[in-house]
């Protein structure tokens, strides 16, 4: 449980994000954009959007990423956790993250910005 491979259901603190294989990360400055090769779909990402993105990389999870982000800027570790966990269910809800489909999120009516 836990693993971007696996199928969820739902998100926690243990999950893995990793970004399907059509999902291309653009950095831009100090954002980024999200490109879905086969869609043709764009997301634009502010700068904290496109450093918690960094993190997605499919072998650290919501937690770990969570108290590194927290560390790096500062921040309280708890409101972080709730922060990317949101975040990344959002990328999920978008079809962005592998083993999450639509389904799997909440709250996925607006444009991924971390800002959730």
């Amino acid at each position: 449980m836990g693993t971007a491979a696996d199928t969820t259901t739902s998100l926690d603190p243990s999950f893995v994000p990793r970004f399907r294989t059509e999902v291309a990360f653009v950095p831009v400055a100090d954002e980024a954009l999200l490109y879905v090769e086969a869609t043709g779909e764009l997301h634009q990402l502010d700068a904290i959007g496109a450093v918690t993105c960094r993190v997605f990389d499919g072998t650290t999870s919501i937690e770990v990423a969570a108290t590194q982000l927290a560390d790096a800027f500062g921040a309280p570790r708890q409101q972080v956790a709730a922060d990317v966990l949101a975040f990344a269910e959002r990328l999920g809800g978008y079809g962005l993250l592998e083993g999450l489909t639509g389904d799997d999120a909440e709250g996925c009516d607006e444009e991924p910005d971390a800002s959730t």
